[in-house]
């Protein structure tokens, strides 16, 4: 009876050991990062703006964000942030091949 339950202990503490160790969670999205999100997110689009390349719905996602972020729904306002913020880099990058097309054919 001994030997069986020191095996059944042996066994156990085997697979406590063998047990990985779950990885650590992000921080839990908080209002200042879905205002330091909205914020790039507007600082981006009104670059794109001031070459005349914004995105027709950018302005509406980050409209989107700041109405999740008064519902406290930071997470979705983080992502409608970024998604307009992407928006707004991806204008930016097409502004400036457009404007390489346009010096390299010598048109402007």
């Amino acid at each position: 009876m001994k030997k069986t339950l020191l095996t059944m202990l042996f066994s156990l503490m085997l697979g406590a050991c063998a047990t990985p160790t779950p990885e650590p969670t992000a921080a839990a999205p908080t209002a200042d990062m879905a205002s330091s999100a909205i914020a790039a997110a507007r600082d981006a689009r009104e670059r794109a703006a001031s070459v005349g390349f914004e995105w027709r719905d950018t302005g509406a996602l980050i409209d989107d964000a700041a109405k999740a972020a008064e519902a406290r729904e930071y997470a979705r306002a983080i992502e409608l942030a970024n998604q307009a913020q992407r928006q707004s880099l991806a204008a930016l990058e097409q502004y400036e091949s457009q404007k390489a097309q346009n010096e390299a054919s010598g048109s402007n």
